[in-house]
């Protein structure tokens, strides 16, 4: 599984920041705030879920 990880992770760099890879879909690399945005919402995003789970399970188990 952390080989599929590191391979996705890769191919998503790759993707990213490999010139003819940007000029062939029209991409763009992308700067440190729009990964600072990225990473905001996939933290605030993970938070939610685990709370939600923990109340679930709380409630779940009442």
């Amino acid at each position: 599984m952390l080989l599929t990880i590191a391979i996705a992770i890769g191919l998503q760099l790759l993707f990213t920041y490999a010139p003819f890879i940007n000029h062939l879909f029209g991409t763009e690399p992308l700067d440190a705030l729009s990964w600072l945005a990225c990473l905001t919402v996939g933290l605030i995003v993970f938070v939610l879920v685990e709370i939600e789970k923990s109340l679930f399970r709380r409630y779940q188990s009442s």
